[in-house]
């Protein structure tokens, strides 16, 4: 009898032994699967090659510019100026975009006036030069929907999709030897707008100086429009 129990209670320290060592073999290769999983994907994932966006293209290029300080005087004398290349987007509207024209009387001296002045459309830009797709300027500001860059006097309101939205002159003038008109411009950080006219002209008496001076007040919308306040 002794013998009997000696033998039933070996036999189930053995069936218990293996069961244990089945769920340590069941555990081990659980562990193991499933970071060999996720490596796997991981590899597969980083071999891939994604094209960058239109966005990410036009933020990589435009980062090279120069950046606003506010308040921004657009007054034409950029200094250090960086041209980037936007070859990349030669199948985008780079050409011959049409100019929102503010005109603008003062004393005896006209701005922004049109050819036609019955089509204020008919005036027209370039985003780029048409020789090589490079631009210089500076970079005014970055928002959700737009970014804001000021080309040598045409303030652009631009899309992530490369598609100008809005333009102005922020800075022009005409005259001659006689009579000068000018326009020059201040941009606030929250993209509201001065802008600047000046006139002056020769006097009847020897020597002096008849001017005028004027002030606008716009604002650059949420959408990237260009409106008067």
């Amino acid at each position: 009898m002794r013998y009997v129990i000696i033998c039933v209670f070996a036999l189930s320290v053995l069936i218990a032994c293996k069961q244990s060592a089945n769920k340590s073999v069941k555990k081990a290769d659980t562990v193991v699967k499933a970071p060999l999983s996720l490596i796997v994907k991981k590899d597969t994932v980083g071999k891939k090659v994604y094209p960058l966006t239109d966005s990410g293209q036009l933020m990589m290029h435009l980062d090279s510019l120069p950046k606003a300080v506010f308040p921004y005087k657009s007054d034409g004398n950029m200094q250090s100026v960086i041209a980037i290349d936007l070859s990349a987007f030669k199948n985008k509207k780079l050409h011959n975009i049409p100019l929102k024209l503010i005109p603008t009387q003062l004393g005896a001296g006209f701005l922004d006036s049109a050819e036609d002045d019955s089509d204020s459309s008919a005036v027209s830009f370039n985003l780029v030069d048409t020789a090589n797709h490079k631009v210089e300027g500076v970079l005014v500001a970055i928002r959700p929907k737009f970014v804001v860059i000021d080309l040598r006097g045409i303030l652009v309101t631009l899309s992530y999709h490369v598609e100008v939205i809005d333009a102005i002159h922020t800075v022009t003038g005409d005259g001659n030897n006689h009579w000068q008109i000018s326009r020059t411009s201040t941009i606030n950080k929250d993209l509201t707008i001065v802008l600047h006219h000046s006139w002056s002209a020769e006097s009847y008496k020897k020597g002096h100086f008849d001017s005028e001076n004027d002030e606008e007040k716009w604002f650059i919308d949420s959408g990237g429009h260009i409106k008067k306040q």
